[in-house]
């Protein structure tokens, strides 16, 4: 991502130095910083802009030679029940909080949203409220180019107060700063962007929605039982044994079963799984001698039956899908991924 335009949006505390730090170990990666957005507490506010901003503040200096950055300091508001709204002093309570993560919510979107620089987001700084807060919206915001990171001084540095950046010239500066990426999960793909453009509570909710959808059954053969999150559908023996049947075909990137090549084998011991004892082999022998695709089309349409009855089967999204003219019919398992668990 070096020698690309990025953005800087860093949180800001009692010790402000890691935004200087965090826009030194940028700059000699390479990176081209526009702008630096720092959010804070109106109890942080002033140390952050005494010692970071202006044309002497340690993020110019720490950016020299290269252009120094447009500063913008962020102090979190709270909205009051007159309408107006207050500078959060420190973050203290439930929702102290809420109103630093709406701050945030907004600060990513409108620079991530129709913006062509990168961004990187600074976790270092603040409480550690904060930190999670910034992760959150990034994990909802950020693009495949936008990063994350925090900042380690090495000691003695660590400890020093009037430390923000390597000196010029330092021979152990490469040593002195360590930027550490944290990587995230980037949810930005499963939302719209009319999702995106309302509020927080509001994108949490289609976000877990699209999340749910995505998440994978569980096929316990054992129990007969298909899993999906706080959902159970219980299914007879030779449904569950032939849904896993279909479910590893798909897994193994298979075009679908048929009786010509039903694994009999496989069958009798997913069969046993399912608690149907000697059955099962006198049933696998019987379809070895013929019989075996009315036997599968019959059986099939049973499954499908049990899937689509049950009152919460919606929510399994599972199907069985008959492909090909009989009695070359072949079936496979369509809609949400179905994982067979054997224990």
């Amino acid at each position: 991502m070096s020698g690309r335009p990025t953005n800087l949006l860093a949180l800001a505390g009692l010790a402000p130095a890691v935004v200087s730090e965090t826009a030194w170990a940028l700059t000699r990666a390479g990176f081209q910083i526009p702008k630096v957005v720092i959010v804070t507490t109106a109890l942080s506010a002033p140390g952050a802009r005494a010692t970071l901003c202006g044309p002497g503040g340690a993020i110019a200096r720490a950016c020299s030679p290269a252009t120094a950055p447009e500063v913008q300091v962020e102090v979190v508001r709270r909205h009051l029940d007159s309408g107006n709204t207050e500078e959060l002093q420190d973050i203290q309570n439930a929702a102290d909080h809420f109103a630093m993560l709406q701050t945030l919510e907004g600060l990513v979107r409108s620079l991530t949203d129709g913006n062509s620089h990168d961004l990187h987001a600074s976790i270092a700084g603040g409480r550690k409220t904060m930190a999670a807060a910034l992760s959150l919206v990034m994990s909802l915001h950020a693009r495949p180019q936008d990063q994350m990171s925090h900042v380690l001084a090495a000691p003695p540095h660590d400890g020093d107060s009037d430390f923000f950046f390597p000196p010029t010239g330092d021979a152990a500066s490469g040593c002195a700063i360590t930027l550490i990426d944290i990587p995230f999960p980037r949810l930005r793909s499963l939302l719209s962007s009319a999702t995106l453009a309302h509020g927080l509570p509001g994108i949490m909710e289609v976000a877990q929605r699209q999340i749910n959808s995505l998440a994978p059954a569980r096929l316990l053969l054992r129990t007969r039982t298909i899993e999906l999150m706080d959902r159970r559908l219980s299914l007879p023996p030779m449904q569950s044994a032939l849904l896993a049947v279909l479910a590893e075909s798909s897994a193994a990137g298979r075009n679908g079963v048929g009786t010509g090549d039903l694994n009999l084998g496989r069958l009798e011991i997913l069969y046993r799984m399912c608690g149907a004892g000697p059955a099962a082999a006198a049933l696998c022998r019987r379809l070895a001698l013929g019989g075996a695709d009315e036997w599968l089309r019959e059986h099939l349409s049973r499954l499908r039956k049990c899937l689509l009855a049950d009152p919460h089967a919606g929510a399994f999204m599972l199907d069985v899908q008959r492909f090909g003219a009989r009695p070359h019919s072949r079936y496979r398992l369509t809609g949400r991924t179905l994982e067979v668990v054997e224990e």
